[in-house]
């Protein structure tokens, strides 16, 4: 597995950066040309992540920031050895809708928890196992109020931790850019503010570069 370039790539960035949308082109524009990709998101894709995925978005129960760490590190935990691991040995094209990353934002920045312990945390669950590039796409406070604002209106129920979350959203970019500043290898760094086709096709170019396809 070591010996070629792992096809992992994770999306990040603040709510309503259009991180969806992208992974959904991308995986079409790979499925047109022969590739196998799987999507995968976090917390979810596992029967234990999407259970504690809906506890923690929408369960009643407070928890404590520590408690949610947890919670967030047993859905990973269970997501790297069920599928991220043996479907990037298989040299299948994984892409995340959220991975280490968003821990250390929003339950190390926001929340406050010490990012040494959310990185070794992080690399316990992980066994090590990185995105090969992380996409960061990059939208103004204001433009993620405006999408978030947008998007609510078509849902039903109430996603506790984007409202807790939302008064964080210039804290939550800035950490976003300070992680990239730090990695600037694996990271690239995405102006979202144009239309879903032209960033699209920034995506494939930055992608075409790195796996050189």
């Amino acid at each position: 597995m070591e010996s070629i370039k792992r096809r992992f790539i994770s999306f990040e960035g603040s709510e309503g950066c259009g991180k969806t949308t992208q992974i959904r082109l991308l995986k079409k524009r790979l499925e047109e040309r022969g590739q196998k990709v799987i999507l995968v998101r976090e917390p979810g894709s596992t029967p234990l992540g999407e259970r504690l995925r809906r506890l923690l978005k929408h369960s009643a129960i407070g928890f404590c920031p520590l408690a949610e760490l947890f919670l967030f590190e047993a859905s990973r935990a269970e997501l790297i050895k069920k599928i991220i691991g043996p479907e990037i040995a298989q040299n299948t094209w994984v892409l995340a809708d959220r991975f280490t990353d968003s821990t250390l934002v929003y339950q190390g920045v926001v929340r406050g928890i010490p990012l040494k312990t959310i990185e070794e945390l992080n690399q316990l669950a992980t066994a090590g196992i990185k995105p090969t590039l992380t996409i960061l796409l990059d939208i103004p406070v204001k433009s993620s109020q405006f999408r978030i604002k947008k998007r609510d209106g078509k849902k039903s129920g109430i996603d506790k931790l984007q409202a807790d979350f939302e008064s964080s959203l210039d804290t939550v970019r800035k950490a976003y850019l300070e992680l990239a500043s730090r990695e600037p290898e694996r990271f690239y760094v995405l102006e979202a503010t144009g239309s879903p086709e032209e960033i699209a096709t920034l995506v494939w170019e930055k992608i075409s570069h790195v796996f050189e396809l």
